[in-house]
């Protein structure tokens, strides 16, 4: 596996966990901010090689 796909793969994992910690725990762990960049950054990934994009994204349902 590339490393990119092993980055977009864990930061699609961490943005997975804090929504579940946010909506279904109310106990976050990272401030709003921090989430935000988590998003860009897989946002940017994603952009840059389509070829690892989903068509259903965990961070394309949910916002904070």
């Amino acid at each position: 596996m590339l490393d990119s796909q092993k980055d977009i793969d864990r930061l699609r994992a961490e943005i997975v966990e804090h929504d579940r910690l946010y909506y279904k725990d109310a106990q976050p762990e990272i401030d709003d901010q921090a989430y935000d960049r988590l998003k860009v950054e897989l946002a940017q990934l994603e952009a840059a090689m389509p070829e690892f994009r989903l068509r259903h994204l965990p961070h394309s349902i949910r916002g904070r």
